[in-house]
């Protein structure tokens, strides 16, 4: 009997909805039922586009394939290809009448587009990316006017960019036609920044990273503006802050009484990272006060004492969604304190931070399996119990486990119980010594996952050959840090074609071969290849300049 005459159609989707792209296309081989079944917009809405398809297809002719009808973004981010195709691109972007965010961060070769039909393009989504579009000089500022004037753009993101050349007038009306504008590590001269720090009014919220010396008159953060002079401003008009100084130590705890207080209820996301973070003169509650009311937080170095860290741990709700702790002892505080306090967030992040290991057992066991998003790293998690590990691997989309010293009986309790978890997307191992897990596992485990980080893990040969071979068969994965682990015994050939399967790959100092190089090179630029970015070494250019040049004009390489 066809089971699609029996099974309500909602609890069908319901059942398709847990299978990744792959699966969904081999559903869909079926038969007509299920191929109708499987075209439903709703199981695709999440899965990513590749950019050789928008390319090829076209963007108005990619979004009226009925299982991507409710598609609203397209990421160009890291795109190399010719003006010809950009100019294609941003025609079919403009004719879209249902795309909403873009980004074309970082992209390659994109200085000879045609400009005016760039600016009417990028202008017309309603959330854009271009970070890092090393674009200046009066083509950038047409853009941004042209973004201001249309007035469809509401979120903008100018991470990396250099701001300086554009007028305060224009960076003003930008501004006020935003609702959301990210201009973390951009650059921006005097007049920008105290404009933005003092005199600022609208409803545009502003993410700012402010990194510089220390907190004394004598040095600043922008040319000649002075970090405390702008220190008001940045807790009173900014949505999200990142504020890192290389010494804390010149603000008094009164100070710190007058910043904290003035923190207001739209900072967002904040993050504090720096030496002389020294509050134990400052009272708890109007810490915990002004701490607990931030979505994601963030603090690194931040000396408290453990009534300091209780008062804050309790004052937490589920408002707190996102918290990353380093350098931090919390062996103080109660158990039971950081179980209820952790456990609300869904991201948590706990790097080079002191605790028992009956208080990490216990974390892992009741707190760390409702986390989503769970980072401990840095950390000796050696003498932890292998059951102990069990419930938050078994649950966990998101795993990083970095430079924690687990034992072989841990890894493989850990890569065993990752294959039960269908919902991992990424795992980050980076850093330990896996060279005694058998190889058969490692491979199995990885390919069952989508993005993972296995740098300086030493990998045996054998280790390495089992993993490229298993990727030649049926993978989920698509991203690869493989940075410091010897890879020069892999054959040539299935070597290349095991990484052309791959979107991402970071082959930093690898012993990456020349044959294995001229090998990969071919694969990439004659064969099949679903390959956007590679990390090399910078010393590969010794090795044979001439086929990393090609390379360039196929993949975004990044040198390190």
């Amino acid at each position: 009997m066809n089971p699609l005459e029996i099974i309500p159609p909602e609890l069908i989707s319901k059942i398709l909805a847990d299978l990744n792209a792959r699966d969904l296309c081999n559903v869909a081989l079926t038969s007509k039922g299920f191929y109708s079944a499987v075209s439903d917009p709703f199981l695709w809405k999440t899965t990513r586009i590749s950019k050789k398809t928008a390319i090829e297809r076209g963007v108005p002719s990619l979004m009226e394939i009925p299982r991507f009808r409710n598609h609203r973004d397209l990421d160009f981010s890291r795109l190399w290809c010719l003006p010809k195709v950009w100019n294609s691109l941003f025609l079919g972007i403009l004719n879209s009448q249902t795309l909403k965010s873009l980004d074309i961060s970082s992209p390659e070769n994109l200085e000879y587009v045609d400009f005016p039909l760039c600016a009417e393009a990028l202008a017309s989504v309603r959330s854009l990316n271009i970070s890092n579009t090393k674009l200046a000089g009066k083509k950038f500022i047409d853009i941004l006017e042209k973004i201001t004037q249309k007035n469809i753009t509401k979120e903008l993101c100018l991470t990396k960019t250099d701001l300086t050349e554009v007028p305060l007038e224009t960076f003003k009306d930008l501004l006020g036609s935003l609702e959301f504008c990210d201009l973390n590590n951009a650059c921006l001269n005097r007049e920008q920044l105290c404009w933005l720090m003092k005199a600022r009014d609208g409803k545009c919220r502003v993410a700012f990273r402010c990194e510089s010396g220390d907190i004394h008159d004598t040095l600043s953060v922008c040319d000649d503006v002075i970090v405390s002079e702008i220190i008001p401003g940045m807790f009173s008009r900014l949505s999200t802050l990142v504020w890192k100084l290389v010494d804390f130590s010149g603000i008094p705890p009164d100070r710190w009484v007058t910043i904290l207080r003035s923190m207001w209820d739209g900072l967002e996301n904040l993050s504090i990272e720096g030496m002389g973070l020294e509050l134990g003169n400052v009272p708890g509650d109007i810490i915990a006060e002004s701490f607990s009311k931030r979505k994601e937080l963030s603090l690194s170095g931040i000396d408290l004492s453990a009534d300091q860290w209780t008062t804050l741990l309790n004052k937490m709700t589920s408002h707190t969604k996102k918290l990353s702790l380093r350098m931090i002892n919390l062996s103080g505080v109660n158990t039971e304190v950081l179980v209820k306090a952790f456990a609300n967030t869904r991201s948590l992040e706990l790097n080079y931070v002191h605790l028992s290991t009956e208080q990490w057992n216990i974390l892992f066991q009741r707190s760390f399996p409702r986390i989503p998003a769970l980072a401990v790293i840095n950390v000796n998690l050696s003498e932890i119990m292998e059951c102990s590990l069990i419930p938050s691997v078994r649950r966990v989309e998101e795993l990083n486990l970095a430079s924690t010293y687990l034992n072989i009986d841990q890894q493989t309790t850990i890569l065993n119980t990752i294959r039960t978890n269908r919902s991992l997307k990424y795992l980050n191992l980076a850093g330990i010594n896996l060279s005694e897990v058998g190889s058969e596992l490692l491979a199995n485990t990885v390919a069952e996952v989508t993005r993972v980080n296995l740098a300086a893990t030493k990998l045996q040969a054998k280790q390495v050959v089992s993993l490229m071979s298993r990727i030649l068969g049926s993978s989920r994965l698509r991203e690869l840090d493989l940075g410091g682990v010897n890879i020069g015994q892999v054959p040539s050939r299935i070597l290349a074609i095991a990484l052309s399967r791959l979107r991402c790959v970071d082959l930093c100092n690898c012993m990456l071969g020349r044959e294995q190089l001229k090998e990969f090179c071919s694969q990439v630029q004659d064969g099949f290849s679903a390959l956007e970015s590679v990390s090399f070494s910078r010393n590969l250019l010794l090795l044979n300049p001439v086929e990393v040049r090609k390379l360039g004009s196929h993949v975004y390489i990044n040198l390190h």
